[in-house]
C-alpha cells in the first residue's frame, strides 16, 4: 500500500447456494400471514414476488431449510474454503504483481 492510494486489493471467496431460495419460499408461501399474501397479490405474479416472500418468510421451516442448505454447501466446498483460508495474503492486485 502506498501513500497515494490508501486502498488495497483483497482476495474474495465467493460461495453461491446450490438451491434457489425462491423455490423454497414458493413451496412454503402458505406460512406467510394471509394479510401479507393479500397485499402482495397487487405486486404481480407469484414468480415476481417470490424473492420478496423469501425475505419475509423467516419462519422455522424456511430458516431451517436455509441453514441445512448452507451447512451442506459449506461441507461440499470444504476443500476450496480451506485452500482460501490457508493461502497467504498477496496484498497486491495479481495483474500489478506481474508487471
Amino acid at each position: 500500500m502506498d501513500g497515494a492510494n490508501p486502498f488495497r486489493w483483497i482476495d474474495v471467496l465467493w460461495l453461491r447456494p446450490s438451491v434457489e431460495f425462491g423455490a423454497i419460499a414458493t413451496e412454503l408461501s402458505d406460512h406467510v400471514p394471509p394479510i401479507v399474501r393479500y397485499l402482495m397479490r397487487g405486486l404481480g405474479s407469484d414468480e415476481a414476488i417470490t424473492e420478496l416472500v423469501s425475505y419475509l418468510l423467516f419462519v422455522p421451516p424456511f430458516t431451517q431449510r436455509l441453514i441445512d442448505i448452507g451447512r451442506r454447501d459449506a461441507l461440499d466446498a470444504k476443500a476450496g474454503i480451506q485452500h482460501f483460508l490457508n493461502t497467504p495474503i498477496q496484498g497486491k492486485h495479481p495483474a500489478r504483481a506481474r508487471a
